[in-house]
């Protein structure tokens, strides 16, 4: 008999094989530029899934329309989730179509379609995805058991480890689905203006065994920022590298207007 406990050991054991695939971690990271450089671009992300990945994809838009960890502007995302739209869709033309119907509507090319399905097989997914490339636009899908048909037609495929029940691979997606938030979130969390555009900007180069690193971002304007931690993260900063670099490095700072500039510059050679 499986008790509790074996449930999170069984979980834990699904965690640590998708965590030993590097490239899971990698095509976390891409599907999260393509969705940043879709946003960024004035489009939108379009999330859909069956039962419990429905539940996924609407968890993900909420968090993005809504708040994640941080404020900032509203970020364009919403899950097919319909009720009147899907049993509308179903009695007229067939389950297989709830999802196709609503993306030939109101899909656009530069969009995004997250396309969750634990087996990778659900059709009405897969019709989804299918009138998402006729549209260009990109197909982010999360599966699991073998990846089934979704594995190849999807622009990127991140795949829950192989287990007997859906549960095990929706606990994956969960987790893929926070980090995505996350990435964007962290992305975007410094625009101050409706469009966000080049929200951070980094530069570094290595030369003469010097490096030289520069960076700008929007402030993040709140109602709710607090003056005293203001700068707390920049004396930080400077004190590990009085440590490390003592009075090798050069750093400036600007504050202008609603961008913050940051110029450092460190000798190498004689560390």
């Amino acid at each position: 008999m499986i008790t509790i406990k074996d449930n999170f050991l069984e979980a834990l054991e699904i965690l640590k094989q998708f965590l030993a695939d590097e490239n899971n971690i990698k095509q976390i990271e891409y599907a999260g530029k393509i969705m940043v450089q879709s946003i960024n671009e004035g489009h939108k992300i379009i999330a859909c899934g069956n039962g419990g990945s429905m539940a996924d994809a609407m968890h993900f838009a909420e968090e993005l329309t809504g708040r994640f960890r941080n404020n900032r502007k509203a970020i364009a995302a919403l899950a097919i989730s319909d009720p009147t739209h899907i049993s509308c869709t179903a009695n007229d033309y067939g389950y297989d179509f709830i999802f196709s119907r609503y993306l030939e509507a109101i899909g656009n090319e530069g969009d995004v379609l997250l396309a969750i399905s634990t087996s990778g097989n659900s059709e009405n997914v897969i019709n989804a995805v299918k009138i998402a490339k006729s549209k260009g636009i990109k197909v982010v899908a999360l599966t699991g058991k073998g990846g089934g048909k979704l594995a190849l037609l999807s622009d990127i495929e991140i795949r829950a480890p192989h287990s007997n029940y859906a549960d095990r691979a929706q606990e994956i997606h969960i987790k893929i689905i926070h980090s995505l938030i996350h990435f964007i979130e962290n992305a975007f969390k410094f625009a101050s203006n409706k469009k966000i555009e080049n929200a951070v900007n980094i530069k570094f180069e290595i030369s003469d065994n010097k490096l030289s690193f520069y960076c700008n971002n929007h402030k993040n304007i709140s109602d709710e920022s607090n003056p005293e931690k203001n700068g707390l993260g920049i004396n930080l900063i400077k004190q590990k590298l009085d440590l490390i670099y003592k009075k090798n490095y050069n750093l400036h700072i600007k504050d202008e207007d609603n961008w913050y500039n940051v110029n450092l510059e460190i000798q190498l050679d004689e560390h």
